[in-house]
């Protein structure tokens, strides 16, 4: 197999040791040492020793502050309408728990919730969605263990299902033969490749095994990016000699500390990172160092041969990733005044960001930059909403506490210059110093938060809230002069925006009590933004008690958008309680997904077509729950309409959702 290493990151001048590691090495006295994890410096590829000897610093940093407590994406028919995964950019593919490309329907199942199967197992279900009612074709497993969660993505005619879970032994079961690993990596990623070219007679092609914690994943053209986080431990210290177990880690040899890749199918095992080929901070000393890597990881789907891997040694939080950069980001702490590491409290004061080109032969760093706060009131998926890229200019909002204005929402437009990701503007700035969020009259400070941003073309749409939801409007044309031109204040808050044709956004969250300005319902809102200086609500819809996982996750969206016509849906949850005997409660939750219309005519309207509740005919003979809220999915194909909730589909006509009819 072609095995090309392209591995990026962060400079340093190392001295690598080396001899025997048995109890009679040679004492090294300890430097001494400094944690380097979130450096502002530019990153610079390092020599194998210098690499060697920050890993192994950073390794033994880790080992000091183990009791300090650490921050914690002919069998086509598109002749119909279909909605697909929601995807927050053009070009760049995510992953779902479902996907769909015209006839079947493939869902990651999970032998958590019910599903009448006794062995724990990573499976696909095939349905047909052509037959009179949700036919299963085919169940693709896809390994013998159950993992936490499942990722799925179909390219073509390729289904590529990404795992995570958990294995602590799994770097020792994948060194490279005749190395004894003494170090462990607790996450544990599966990527399986399936031909469904025949979805009834699919099988697994090639599955490959890489030790780590997902970060992320991403598919660009043809090429499939898995990040992923390492920390890198060693066990073979002596108790209580400091000095005595340093000399023993760096006479160690480093290729065992680090990362593997597995192809499962071919059973052959081969190092994830090249240390001669990895990066580390430009301004590290001899005595700096971090036990962590960050791998950027391409495999080319239609050729499986072509596996690309960029190594970082820096801290990762997060990524944002257009159709030809890629960012990874962390947050910069306040350092300690501690001798011996620089640890930190959860009180972030900035983003720390790299900058990589996605190139043919895989992502290579072009610059760094930082900028102040920190991504306020985002989930782990809906942070990436916080960011955009627009020829070649970055832009991020971020939150930030100011003495002097309170609540300080910033946003940054950044552009690459030489190895420096620098600002280019900000908002508010001298020229346009409107604050975003409202000033609250009595404290004279903002204290709204930022609750929603969405960018769209030359346009962001913010969302701040506290007692009402002021949207606004900000004009990005010149990436130099950004500015508040227009703002709308409506009851209650969205979550999520989406844009709906041409000047019509779609706002998701809660409607809010009056006197508590607390959420008690699902809000669904349609804005019209032709006239960016005065944004309109054009109608809304309430769900009282009601609350929906999109505000989370915004991939629960699924959307179809016609000549005359948009058609969308959501999943809604709420929680009922029952009484038994001797008046004892029992709580459940009720799931259904929501349906909506939006007419394009000459004057836009939102109109709800009903719920499709997952509901049981036949009890099913399991102590399991039939699904996760948060993972619930819906499927729009030409007029009929499919809820996935669990391991199983509920089918409907559009125009009457409530008469379903399922499991399936």
């Amino acid at each position: 197999m072609k095995y090309t290493m392209v591995l990026s990151l962060i400079l340093l001048l190392g001295l690598s040791a080396c001899g025997d590691t048995s109890s009679d090495t040679e004492a090294l006295s300890v430097p001494p040492l400094k944690a380097l994890s979130n450096s502002k410096a530019h990153l610079q590829q390092a020599s194998s020793a210098q690499f060697d000897r920050f890993i192994k610093n950073g390794i033994f940093l880790a080992r000091l502050q183990q009791s300090t407590a650490q921050p914690s994406a002919p069998w086509l028919s598109a002749s119909s309408p279909y909605s697909t995964s929601n995807q927050l950019v053009a070009g760049v593919a995510e992953s779902d728990r479902i996907k769909f490309a015209g006839r079947y329907l493939f869902i990651a199942g999970s032998t958590q919730t019910a599903y009448n199967r006794e062995a724990s197992k990573s499976f696909v279900r095939i349905m047909d969605l052509q037959q009179p009612q949700a036919t299963q074709v085919n169940e693709l497993t896809l390994s013998p263990r159950e993992f936490s969660s499942q990722h799925l993505y179909l390219h073509k005619q390729t289904l590529v299902s990404v795992m995570i879970g958990s294995n602590p032994h799994f770097a020792e079961q994948l060194s490279p033969s005749g190395v004894t690993s003494k170090a462990n990596s607790p996450g544990h990623i599966e990527l399986a490749f399936s031909d469904v070219s025949l979805p009834a007679q699919a099988q697994v092609g090639q599955r490959f095994a890489m030790d780590g914690t997902l970060v992320g994943s991403r598919l660009v053209g043809n090429k499939l990016y898995v990040i992923a986080k390492h920390d890198l431990t060693y066990s073979d210290f002596i108790a209580n000699d400091k000095q005595q177990s340093y000399a023993r880690l760096q006479a160690s040899e480093l290729p065992a500390m680090l990362p593997s890749l597995v192809n499962l199918t071919k059973q052959t095992s081969q190092p994830l990172v090249n240390s001669e080929q990895c990066y580390i901070p430009k301004d590290a000393t001899e005595n700096d160092g971090y036990h962590g890597l960050t791998t950027i990881t391409s495999f080319d789907v239609l050729n499986l041969g072509d596996i690309t891997t960029t190594c970082v040694s820096a801290r990762s939080d997060g990524f944002y990733m257009s159709p030809s950069s890629l960012y990874l980001y962390s947050y910069v702490f306040t350092p300690s005044h501690s001798s011996q590491a620089n640890t930190a409290l959860w009180d972030p004061k900035g983003l720390l960001l790299h900058k990589f080109n996605l190139r043919e032969q895989g992502a290579s760093y072009q610059a760094t930059g930082q900028v102040p706060g920190v991504l306020a009131r985002a989930s782990d998926t809906m942070a990436a909403t916080r960011f955009d890229e627009r020829d070649g200019v970055l832009r991020v909002l971020t939150s930030r506490d100011d003495a002097t204005v309170g609540h300080l929402h910033q946003l940054h437009l950044l552009q690459a210059e030489g190895n420096n990701l620098a600002i280019i503007a900000q908002l508010p700035n001298a020229q346009h110093p409107q604050l975003i969020g409202k000033v609250d009259p009595e404290s004279n400070q903002v204290e709204e938060q930022v609750y929603a941003v969405r960018y769209v073309n030359d346009r962001a749409y913010v969302v701040t809230f506290q007692q009402s939801d002021p949207l606004y409007v900000i004009d990005l044309s010149d990436p130099r002069a950004p500015k508040i031109i227009g703002k709308l204040d409506v009851p209650g808050y969205s979550t999520y925006l989406h844009p709906v044709a041409d000047n019509l956004l779609l706002g998701v969250g809660q409607q809010v009590s009056a006197d508590t300005a607390q959420g008690v319902g699902t809000q669904v809102s349609l804005f019209d933004v032709s006239d960016p200086t005065a944004p309109l609500l054009l109608g809304a819809h309430y769900f009282t008690e009601q609350f929906t996982p999109l505000e989370n996750d915004y991939r629960g969206l699924a959307m179809v958008t016609e000549q005359t016509q948009v058609r969308f849906s959501l999943p809604l949850v709420s929680w009922q309680v029952t009484e038994s005997e001797g008046a004892v409660q029992q709580w459940y939750n009720e799931n259904s997904l929501a349906a909506f219309t939006i007419s394009l005519q000459e004057k836009p309207s939102l109109e709800y077509m009903g719920r499709s509740e997952a509901q049981l005919s036949a009890p099913i003979h399991s102590d399991l729950p039939l699904g996760f809220s948060e993972a619930d999915r819906g499927l729009i194909n030409a007029e009929q309409l499919f809820y996935i909730h669990g391991n199983y589909v509920w089918q409907s006509l559009w125009r009457s959702p409530s008469n379903n009819r399922g499991p399936f």
